[in-house]
């Protein structure tokens, strides 16, 4: 795991995302937030053709998105992009996996 992150509970969440991101090939930023708070999430990326976007939070914390993450999420969905709220890699791989199967998309898992 590279040490791109601080050691509080969500940045201990994030930082074996990235790297899984990374691993699969995915294209991602994550958008630089204001003192204001964020109006989006926390990546935003492209994989095998597919946007996504995905918010992490730290363990036990998934019922904590603001009003803004909500809308900005929903919105995304709606627009045709996967959507993702999590608070641990096994948890958004999970999520990650469904999504796949919906869509048709074959994994090495799958």
């Amino acid at each position: 795991m590279k040490k791109r992150w601080g050691k509080t509970p969500e940045g201990r969440v994030k930082a074996p995302i990235s790297d899984w991101l990374d691993t699969i090939g995915a294209c991602w930023f994550m958008p630089v937030k204001s003192k204001f708070g964020s109006r989006s999430v926390d990546y935003i990326g492209v994989w095998q053709g597919v946007a996504f976007a995905i918010e992490a939070k730290r363990p036990g914390g998934k019922s904590g998105l603001t009003n803004n993450q909500k809308t900005f999420l929903a919105n995304w969905i709606k627009a045709g992009g996967w959507g993702f709220l999590t608070d641990s890699l096994e948890d958004l791989q999970t999520q990650w996996e469904l999504a796949c199967r919906i869509a048709g998309i074959k994994t090495q898992d799958t």
